[in-house]
């Protein structure tokens, strides 16, 4: 539960500082909240896990653009290319070197056979693929304003509904849960 608060505080952060002072210094607060959640990973477990770091990554790379352009359409894009790239590393990974990379993370703990693997990674592909496509869309066709409270609790709403069946489908394939 810690770990999940420490890697969305800087999305609620994001959120309160945009509606107090905007979107500049949001980013600000943004770009630091992600560098302090990797820094609390190194300090506790000596790794910032993957996924966390890309974020972060990305997220620094278009504060900087934003802060530098002055335009936040690179904050907004940003989510989009994190999504596409993971679906896009995830696809090529199985394709071209034939590994699973949800399998090699999560084998110890969840029990299925290949061919069930590589179904649970082509959602997480198609998954990655809706969600960056409906990024974009709500960036261009709304208001900032809207894509901020989407981005904060829209997508979170998207990831919990996915992981819910998600979850059903692992059960209905009998995949059992290691206690490892």
């Amino acid at each position: 539960m810690a770990n999940t608060l420490v890697e969305f505080l800087p999305l609620v952060l994001f959120f309160v500082a945009y509606k107090i002072k905007g979107v500049y210094i949001a980013t600000i607060v943004l770009m630091l909240s992600m560098v302090l959640a990797c820094l609390y990973y190194k300090i506790r477990t000596n790794q910032c896990p993957k996924m966390l770091s890309y974020s972060t990554l990305f997220v620094v790379v278009a504060g900087v653009f934003t802060l530098l352009f002055d335009d936040p359409i690179f904050l907004q894009i940003k989510p989009t290319v994190l999504y596409l790239s993971f679906a896009g590393a995830m696809y090529g990974m199985l394709k071209f070197r034939k590994k699973n990379i949800l399998q090699a993370l999560l084998s110890n703990k969840i029990n299925l056979t290949k061919n069930q693997w590589d179904s649970v990674l082509i959602h997480w592909v198609f998954f990655f693929l809706f969600l960056g496509e409906i990024n974009i869309i709500i960036a261009y066709f709304f208001s900032f304003d809207f894509w901020v409270g989407f981005k904060v609790f829209g997508m979170i709403i998207l990831n919990i509904f996915f992981l819910v069946f998600e979850g059903i489908w692992l059960y209905t394939k009998g995949a059992t849960i290691s206690s490892k």
